[in-house]
């Protein structure tokens, strides 16, 4: 488990350089089950084992392939 000692009403610094100061409105989780704050992510990294499992995608060419090779 992730803990991250924020709370509603905290500041803290967000943008590409972590230099814009922005007071914490909202904390919510997004698909992956990790932090945002605000609707922005708080940490730019997944953990596998929080991800959704991924559907197995059947490539169209694939399929037309094999019934072209069934009399």
């Amino acid at each position: 488990m992730i803990k991250i000692p924020i709370e509603i009403g905290d500041t803290v610094y967000v943008g590409k350089f972590k230099n814009k100061k922005t007071v914490v409105k909202d904390i919510t989780y997004n698909e992956y089950g990790l932090p945002m704050i605000n609707g922005r992510p708080l940490l730019t990294l997944r953990i596998e084992k929080l991800m959704p499992k991924k559907k197995e995608k059947t490539d169209e060419n694939q399929v037309i392939k094999l019934k072209n090779l069934i009399p």
